[in-house]
């Protein structure tokens, strides 16, 4: 880092600073929930749009640091899939600001084998066939689902829950493609386990 670049910290404070008109437009409506994959399998709000808007939210303002585990994680859950922005009426665009969040948290925290390796597994067609392949026949079982939904979300079995919720959330949705979210919330009590996941779904009404 040359004397003139800013820490990473401040270029995501920038990052967000851009979009501050746009993030105090949101109302917390939970519209985005129904429609996102990780929130949807796994039931935690850190794992949700907002929740992790808060936790970007709790970067700039000092009170998370972006090498922690609850920031990193719920970061690299994230599909990147951006159905939250088609139903969010308050125009907020969370791919902009999780690009940026995601480089900060490269930045600080040096990616594993598994996820430095993954990329050029997928890159090569002789690699690639074979484990997709694999993945559809787990996941046409129902497995993965069951156990994104039993495996404790921390400790021992949450990079298992984690990657099995990610097989599961795969699956086609022809609701979200239809514009009709019509998938509740999972109970869980997840939402509540982080401090940094505020504040709760509430009610559009």
């Amino acid at each position: 880092m040359t004397p003139n670049t800013p820490p990473p910290t401040d270029r995501l404070e920038s990052a967000l600073r851009e979009q501050e008109e746009r993030l105090s437009h949101c109302v917390h409506c939970g519209f985005c929930l129904p429609v996102c994959p990780t929130y949807i399998e796994l039931g935690d709000e850190a794992d949700s749009p907002r929740g992790r808007l808060h936790l970007m939210q709790s970067v700039i303002e000092g009170r998370l640091d972006p090498a922690s585990d609850a920031f990193q994680t719920h970061l690299d859950r994230c599909l990147g899939c951006r159905a939250c922005e088609s139903v969010c009426p308050s125009g907020v665009e969370y791919g902009f600001l999780l690009e940026r969040a995601r480089a900060l948290a490269v930045e600080r925290r040096t990616p594993t084998l598994v996820t430095r390796l993954l990329p050029r597994v997928m890159a090569s067609g002789l690699l690639r066939a074979p484990l997709l392949a694999g993945g559809r026949m787990l996941r046409a079982t129902g497995l993965p689902e069951l156990l994104a939904r039993r495996l404790p979300p921390r400790g021992r079995g949450a990079g298992l829950r984690l990657a099995m919720g990610m097989l599961a959330t795969s699956r086609p949705r022809p609701w979200i493609e239809e514009g009709r979210p019509d998938v509740s919330p999972p109970p869980s009590g997840d939402a509540a386990a982080h401090p940094d996941a505020r504040p709760q779904p509430s009610d559009p009404d």
